[in-house]
């Protein structure tokens, strides 16, 4: 049986897009956090991320060190 996922209109603006993202980029970092559930935040996340870089390009850079630890401080 599939589970039905309908579509929510949100409209968020890119600050806090940008924080949503960030506070996904930690959660996922937790070594625990390893369900199916963490692969559809990261997905949503990487999906917000494309959004916000058509607006402000010059973030990808930084929004993109956000998901590789080697940038952890």
């Amino acid at each position: 049986m599939a589970i039905e996922n309908p579509k929510i209109p949100c409209e968020i603006g890119a600050l806090q897009a940008i924080c949503i993202i960030a506070n996904i980029q930690l959660a996922t970092r937790h070594p625990k956090n390893t369900g199916s559930s963490r692969k559809i935040a990261e997905q949503f996340a990487r999906d917000l991320q494309k959004k916000v870089i058509t607006i402000f390009p010059d973030q990808e850079v930084v929004l993109e060190m956000g998901w590789n630890p080697d940038f952890d401080i």
